[in-house]
């Protein structure tokens, strides 16, 4: 008789512990934490406790079968801290999908704390989430195309796209020209420097109370991400002429043998993750996206870039400067009855403030 399904917590305490992997047997594709997760999740400047999970394993025996991550995080609700886990890293071994782990990882991760969210879910999931009632804010994605050619091989196949891409360039072209003159009109007014570290002196800005329920950002909390994010990605602050910090955005590049679920194919993809104006009045959002637009650009690697907005209005703005709606990158949470998230007026996503880099996503 096969072994019933369990479900194990790993703790802060016990992921120290040289010996946290060895009790159980592992999938190849799915292997214990270690390296550069390890290290994130060990230094993790939101953790409360030694107590913290850090991570659900779901097992037959000594087998593991499934798990799924958990980062300690903090919002701000209604101007109080409130802790909360991210999920992660969410996988079951494909030989082993017949036996209920995913939902029960989901199910356990969803009650092991009060306020759980998650920022990045695939299209197979996303009806489990839905059934199981999480609040899920979708986060319209917008890509820039800067070369053709991968995406009308995608769609057209070689020979055609070849035929193709000279008009397709031509439209390119049109919209660069567009995008540079909005760009232009703007950059005069400031300047953008490369940082490899937010200065705590930002932190008070950092803090400013931005939306009834706001993810958390500190100095801190920037550095410690960026410190642990093994591919390329830059962080730059946004200035005055006369010197004064107005706003900061983080960029990456990756590439992507497949890089979304519409299957492009051997693409370099420039991802705006995160944005804040720190001086409201004196810049604003799409300041910032174009901004960071541009430095991306500079990048002759990259073939298009992306950003994906927790609100709407910079996405009319988008349109008319070439970007095109694609898909979406999902913010949810689960609240348990006594969260403050739990109130009705945290259903309504205006009242929300996140960005792209909110949980794991940096990473993606």
């Amino acid at each position: 008789m096969a072994e019933r399904l369990a479900l194990q917590i790993v703790t802060r305490e016990r992921l120290r512990a040289a010996d946290y992997a060895r009790a159980w047997q592992w999938p190849e594709e799915i292997p214990p934490i270690g390296g550069n997760t390890r290290e994130l999740l060990l230094s993790n400047p939101l953790a409360v406790s030694e107590a913290d999970p850090v991570q659900i394993v779901a097992t037959t025996g000594t087998q593991v079968v499934g798990r799924v991550n958990l980062i300690s995080g903090q919002l701000q609700v209604d101007s109080r801290a409130v802790p909360v886990l991210w999920g992660s890293g969410l996988d079951v071994a494909e030989r082993f999908r017949h036996t209920g782990a995913g939902l029960m990882l989901m199910l356990r991760m969803s009650s092991i704390q009060p306020s759980v969210c998650v920022v990045g879910i695939s299209k197979i999931v996303t009806p489990i989430y839905e059934k199981l009632r999480w609040e899920i804010f979708p986060m319209q994605r917008f890509v820039l195309l800067r070369r053709s050619a991968p995406v009308l091989r995608r769609y057209l196949g070689p020979a055609a796209a070849a035929l193709a891409r000279p008009f397709a360039g031509a439209l390119l072209t049109v919209h660069s020209g567009l995008l540079r003159a909005w760009i232009g009109a703007r950059e005069g007014r400031f300047r953008v420097e490369e940082l490899q570290a937010l200065p705590a002196e930002l932190d008070p800005q950092l803090a400013a109370v931005r939306a009834p329920a706001a993810c958390h950002r500190s100095s801190t909390w920037v550095n410690w991400l960026l410190a642990h994010h093994g591919g390329a990605r830059r962080l730059l602050l946004v200035r005055s002429r006369a010197g004064r910090a107005l706003g900061y955005f983080v960029v990456t590049t990756k590439f992507h043998a497949s890089a979304s679920s519409e299957g492009f194919q051997n693409l370099t993809l420039g991802s705006i993750k995160d944005w804040l104006a720190l001086a409201p009045g004196e810049i604003t959002e799409l300041d910032l996206l174009l901004l960071a637009t541009r430095e991306l650009g500079r990048d002759p690697a990259v073939d298009a870039i992306e950003v994906c907005l927790p609100q709407d209005l910079p996405g009319r703005a988008l349109r008319r400067l070439g970007f095109l709606p694609k898909g979406d990158l999902k913010f949810l949470f689960k609240a348990a009855p006594g969260s403050p998230l739990a109130q009705p007026a945290c259903r309504d996503r205006s009242r929300w403030w996140f960005r792209p880099a909110d949980g794991d996503n940096l990473f993606f």
